[in-house]
């Protein structure tokens, strides 16, 4: 059984997807803000994320300056926050919140480890009302580091011998390589990962057995 044990989610493309919303609040911010017309569409954005802030500022503004490329992204930063505090859509996927509760009622420790900037993952946590069932968390704003050192950080900090990690793109399935986990595809989110050896197609299936 696949219950009782330590399971660390990504978030962007595994919990939700907020890419609708958050290219139309980084379009407005760059315009507002910069001057800039930004023509970011969600599908831009999914290929976007799971990087680092800085890989993406490169990828979307690689023609900035060095400082304008800081500062578009945290113009990008302050107006998603905005957005999605005002936002009362739901965004995240199917049987989310259900299947967190039932997987901590039956002993799993739950856990969150993203690439994205300091506050995020509380924010996803508190929208989507999960706070109760997750009992620690990690992103690259806490300690500017990538994803593989976060999930074995995590894991030193919790004191926990072995977990799984789930998440959806071919970067989540390299940090887990390196960071010796097990690695779970969420084949509902944004991308493609072949190499997975197990894998869900909604987040439901993590109740049930796995071989």
């Amino acid at each position: 059984m696949m219950g009782k044990r330590n399971l660390i989610f990504d978030v962007d493309g595994t919990i939700w997807d907020t890419t609708p919303l958050v290219a139309e609040a980084w379009n407005e911010g760059l315009r507002i803000e910069m001057g800039y017309e930004a023509c970011i569409t969600a599908k831009i954005l999914k290929k976007e994320f799971g990087k680092t802030m800085e890989v993406i500022a490169q990828d979307l503004f690689g023609a900035f300056l060095p400082e304008d490329q800081a500062r578009a992204m945290q113009i990008c930063v302050e107006y998603e926050e905005r957005f999605l505090e005002k936002n009362t859509k739901d965004l995240t996927y199917p049987g989310v919140r259900e299947t967190f509760a039932a997987l901590a009622a039956r002993g799993d420790k739950l856990f969150i480890v993203s690439n994205c900037q300091l506050g995020y993952i509380e924010l996803c946590m508190e929208k989507v009302g999960l706070t109760t069932y997750v009992t620690d968390h990690l992103c690259y704003g806490d300690t500017l580091r990538g994803k593989a050192a976060n999930i074995r950080e995590l894991m030193r900090r919790n004191g926990l011998s072995e977990a799984f990690y789930i998440g959806d793109t071919m970067g989540d399935y390299e940090a887990s390589v390196e960071a010796g986990v097990p690695f779970i595809h969420a084949r509902y989110g944004f991308g493609v990962v072949p190499e997975a050896k197990r894998s869900i197609g909604e987040i439901r299936e993590l109740l049930d057995e796995v071989e």
